[in-house]
């Protein structure tokens, strides 16, 4: 199959946007070579996924909002993630997990970090 050369206008805040995000996963992949038409390349084929007429409906797609969710929920959806992987397995639902288990361990390290301010203050106090 013949590649097709696409050119598009974007935002400059896209732009600077997606320059950032192809500096963390050159910076942080080693052998890694993010360029703004491996992303755009990435993208259009999401989006083909999960709009096509013809392959809408054999996926799904779910987004979590997880910003400021706490440790409790965070863990429910885990189990959950944990509960659909027995049934299918995917990277996609096997990197989500790993993803909320990451945001798990950083509550967890950010209520222990504060738990010991508050004793090195109290320490502090007398």
């Amino acid at each position: 199959m013949a590649d097709y050369q696409l050119r598009a206008r974007i935002p400059h805040e896209l732009a600077d946007e997606v320059k950032a995000v192809i500096e963390t996963i050159n910076e942080s992949v080693p052998g890694a070579e993010a360029t703004f038409s491996t992303v755009a390349r990435y993208a259009l084929q999401d989006y083909a996924k999960r709009f096509h007429p013809k392959i809408k409906g054999e996926t799904l797609f779910l987004e979590l909002p997880i910003k400021d969710l706490k440790k409790e929920q965070l863990e429910v959806i885990s189990k959950a993630l944990q509960d659909i992987n027995s049934v299918v397995k995917t990277a996609d639902v096997e990197r989500v997990k790993m993803e909320i288990e990451n945001k798990i361990l950083s509550e967890e390290i950010a209520e222990l970090m504060a738990a010991r301010k508050a004793v090195k203050g109290g320490e502090n106090n007398e």
